[in-house]
């Protein structure tokens, strides 16, 4: 198997998981890592929230089955 080593990171705990984020592009770790509620999104601003909010009642209402899936 060949591979290509991208970085050499650090094997110290308290440092390697910010030298990963930084090289993903994370410029401000803290935030990333603990954001606050400013953050957050308005689920309102969401495109058909609406009816995904009328359907998932329907469904609770009627005891279905439902599956959430997230990415």
């Amino acid at each position: 198997m060949k591979y290509k080593l991208r970085n050499n990171y650090t094997t110290d705990p308290d440092y390697a998981l910010e030298e990963i984020l930084h090289d993903r592009g994370v410029e401000d770790v803290g935030n990333f890592l603990f954001p606050s509620f400013s953050c957050e999104l308005n689920p309102y601003d969401l495109d058909n929230i609406e009816d995904g909010v009328a359907m998932l009642l329907k469904h609770l209402h009627n005891k279905s089955n439902i599956l959430f899936v997230v990415d």
